[in-house]
């Protein structure tokens, strides 16, 4: 193995599913921005309608950022996932690339002790 496949060894175990967690990412954030926004909505209007009393939407908001905060965590573990699937995907292709050049080396060694023509002698 080349040094920089088995430096950093990797475990099937470190792959899990990404697709759920990143819709259910992008779900809770798009709900969480809509009820922001909604208390957003409610102050201003609360601005408009009594012209002083600027509280009547912030819970809503601050509910609304918490969740949307919950989403953004959520998606950020969904795309870590993806990458960590990503690296264990090129990895496994780097290894059995290399088993491929090997054995083609083996061969071709082989076959010039052998003294048949290799590819290089054509």
């Amino acid at each position: 193995m080349p040094p920089a496949v088995t430096e950093v060894m990797m475990r099937s175990s470190q792959w899990k599913p990404s697709a759920g967690t990143v819709l259910w990412g992008v779900v809770i954030l798009i709900f969480g921005v809509v009820i922001y926004l909604a208390g957003q909505q409610q102050n201003l209007r609360s601005i408009v309608l009594d012209g002083y009393d600027t509280s009547a939407g912030v819970p809503t908001m601050v509910l609304g950022a918490i969740i949307g905060l919950i989403g953004l965590v959520t998606l950020l573990i969904g795309v870590w996932q993806a990458v960590t699937n990503i690296d264990l995907a090129s990895m496994m292709a780097a290894r059995v690339l290399f088993d491929q050049e090997q054995a083609k080396a083996t061969d071709a060694g082989a076959d010039a002790k052998n003294g048949q023509p290799t590819d290089a002698d054509a």
